[in-house]
C-alpha cells in the first residue's frame, strides 16, 4: 500500500453540514432597548460599535492626559506636598481601575449594558466639561 492511496482528498465541511441561518433573531438572549429579541437585521455591526470606539479613546486620552499632569497641580496650585499629592494620585488611579468592575455589576444585575452605558457615559461628559 503507498502512502498516496491513504489519502483521501475531501472537503473541511461537507455539503450537508452546511446549514442556512435563516432566523431572524439573534438567539442568543440579547435584548433590544425596549426588551424585544435582538434582530439580527437591525442591530450590531460597525454602526453600533463605533459610539463604543470614540468614547474609548476619548476616555483613555483624558485618562492619559489627567494622570500626567495632576501631581503638578496638586502641588502647585493646591500646595499639597510630593507624599500627600503621590497619594491621592495613587487614590485616584486605584478607583479609576475599580470603578469599571463597579459598572458591570451594576449592569449586569440591575441595568443592563445599553442603559448602564449611556448613564455613566452622560457622567462621564458632564465631570470632564466642569
Amino acid at each position: 500500500m503507498d502512502s498516496k492511496d491513504q489519502l483521501i482528498e475531501r472537503p473541511l465541511l461537507e455539503e450537508n453540514s452546511l446549514q442556512e441561518d435563516t432566523t431572524e433573531h439573534t438567539g442568543d438572549g440579547s435584548v433590544c432597548v425596549r426588551g424585544h429579541p435582538a434582530s439580527k437585521k437591525h442591530t450590531g455591526k460597525w454602526k453600533a460599535s463605533s459610539l463604543t470606539i470614540v468614547c474609548i479613546f476619548c476616555s483613555y486620552l483624558a485618562f492619559s492626559s489627567i494622570g500626567k499632569n495632576l501631581v503638578n497641580y496638586l502641588t502647585r496650585v493646591l500646595h499639597e506636598t510630593n507624599v500627600v499629592a503621590a497619594r491621592n494620585v495613587s487614590t485616584w488611579h486605584g478607583t479609576s481601575y475599580i470603578a469599571p468592575l463597579v459598572g458591570a455589576f451594576i449592569a449586569d444585575s440591575y441595568l443592563g449594558k445599553y442603559w448602564t452605558a449611556l448613564i455613566f457615559s452622560t457622567i462621564f461628559i458632564i465631570g470632564m466639561m466642569i
